[in-house]
């Protein structure tokens, strides 16, 4: 029997579409929020970003936004799924909008490579929407299947840029914000001075920050903060 694909993805309240600091992605922000639409079936979109670009972010807030919109929608993270069952990612193509992000996993493995071809060819031919998620172009992927490679470079490419640390720092603030309490300079400054920088890590300690602040009856200040991180 085929294992059964994790079709319910998390859905961090942050990963929306209007959470996303574009910061010059406007037209692929754009492209992401027209495929999850209903009559969004455009050609495949491949999106493409270095680490902690705000890819998996994307691609989320894309699959909510196309389940709200009553599309069905299927999502998966191939390094999340060892088996690379083919039988199993073609049933994907059901749905109408289907989302493979961290397509650089299955690089170098023949099989995954062959059912992810097959699932790009069915999404293809039935009119199915399709978002495929990558570290790297097609180019510099090390995939050992060119008719992958070639269907990859069919799709249509959106090339993420890196948020600037300004960026970064007001979709910090402005999380905090929608909670409630404000975050200083001094406390952003030491937030990335001393802490990871990519934006999941950083919305989540924003969320951990409130909660001890109500915890402890303390404002959020470079104090609590050195706390709550040395803790």
């Amino acid at each position: 029997m085929s294992p059964q694909l994790p079709l319910h993805w998390p859905t961090p309240p942050h990963f929306r579409l209007e959470d996303f600091d574009a910061g010059g992605n406007d037209g692929t922000v754009a492209a992401v929020r027209a495929l999850a639409q209903p009559g969004g079936d455009s050609p495949p979109l491949l999106l493409v970003g270095p680490e902690c670009s705000g890819k998996t972010h994307l691609a989320i807030a894309t699959a909510t936004l196309a389940r709200q919109c009553g599309r069905g929608t299927a999502y998966v993270a191939l390094s999340r799924w060892s088996a690379f069952d083919a039988d199993a990612l073609a049933a994907l193509a059901a749905h109408d909008l289907v989302i493979v992000d961290e397509l650089e996993q299955c690089a170098g493995r023949r099989e995954a490579e062959e059912a992810v071809f097959h699932l790009f060819n069915r999404c293809r031919d039935g009119g199915r929407a399709l978002l495929l998620v990558a570290r790297d172009v097609p180019a510099q992927l090390p995939l050992a299947l060119p008719d992958l490679r070639s269907r990859l470079h069919s799709a249509t490419l959106h090339i993420l840029r890196p948020l600037s640390e300004e960026a970064r720092r007001r979709l910090v603030q402005r999380h905090a914000r929608k909670r409630g309490f404000e975050l200083d300079e001094a406390v952003l400054d030491y937030l990335f001075r001393h802490y990871r920088r990519d934006i999941p890590a950083l919305l989540d300690l924003v969320e951990r920050l409130d909660r001890e602040s109500l915890a402890r009856k303390r404002r959020v200040t470079v104090p609590l903060v050195r706390a709550v991180l040395g803790g």
